[in-house]
């Protein structure tokens, strides 16, 4: 079997984290998020600059980052 990695953006992410999605796709980003996936440097920049987080929304955030494969520029 095939296994697929995912790269999140910034927008994703942040509907994400702010229940912005539908219940089908807030379903598959719980499957991604319990395996391996990347951002870029630019994410992580993006998202750590995002400032309309409430204390849980920041924790949760920054637990995303910190259990991501973060790719950076060459």
């Amino acid at each position: 079997m095939e296994r697929k990695n995912y790269l999140i953006d910034t927008n994703v992410a942040i509907y994400y984290f702010g229940l912005a999605m539908s219940n089908e796709s807030e379903k598959f980003m719980d499957q991604i998020l319990g395996k391996k996936y990347y951002i870029s440097v630019i994410n992580r920049i993006e998202l750590l600059g995002f400032k309309r987080l409430n204390g849980n929304e920041s924790d949760a955030l920054s637990s995303f980052i910190s259990n991501s494969i973060i790719i950076d520029l060459e």
